[in-house]
């Protein structure tokens, strides 16, 4: 009796379980997982350990392929984001442009997956602050646009486009942070 046959799955599904980079059956199925053993004439639970190592030796080498340059590079990048929101420059393209290159010349230097996922980061988020910029709706009487440039006629909606921006950089803030945690913090500690 074939391995497909006796566990019930698809003859496809033992080819994937035998490529490279495949780990077997999925270790969330124990029943599976047991099955298997008992076929192969495995202790009880040696597949299970046998797949919770190998995560564990994937990750580990996941995390020595960066350098202690490499990390200096991604702190450096996230110094210049911090940086970016902490001198209210979310709205200057300039700026913007600026980070990006500084991203874009380290691309020699940083994992694929590292850069790549920071300047996916800088098109999906951060790209939206710089170029996307919200105002406040303002009556008449608070503010009128003249030229494409908005003149603020009292402090109340002054003080509603401040308190508006503070909000947006605080937001920005704490989307750099938690993707610095989801992203970057793995390989910086790493």
């Amino acid at each position: 009796m074939r391995i497909g046959e006796a566990l019930h799955v698809s003859p496809d599904t033992v080819k994937y379980w035998q490529r490279d980079k495949s780990s077997g059956p999925d270790p969330r199925t124990p029943e599976l997982l047991k099955e298997l053993e008992k076929y192969l004439g495995y202790p009880t639970g040696a597949l299970q350990k046998k797949i919770n190592i190998e995560e564990e030796k994937t990750e580990d080498k996941r995390m020595d392929k960066v350098s202690e340059f490499q990390k200096e590079q991604i702190m450096e990048i996230y110094e210049a984001l911090k940086s970016f929101v902490s001198e209210m420059a979310i709205e200057n393209e300039d700026e913007y442009y600026r980070i990006r290159a500084v991203i874009e010349r380290k691309q020699l230097v940083l994992p694929e997956t590292i850069f790549n996922a920071i300047l996916q980061f800088m098109d999906n988020v951060v790209e939206e602050y710089v170029f996307e910029a919200e105002y406040p709706d303002f009556t008449e009487e608070e503010a009128e646009y003249e030229n494409g440039v908005m003149n603020i006629k009292t402090d109340a909606a002054f003080n509603k486009l401040m308190s508006h921006f503070l909000e947006r950089l605080q937001e920005l803030d704490e989307k750099i942070d938690q993707f610095a945690e989801q992203e970057l913090r793995a390989y910086l500690l790493g």
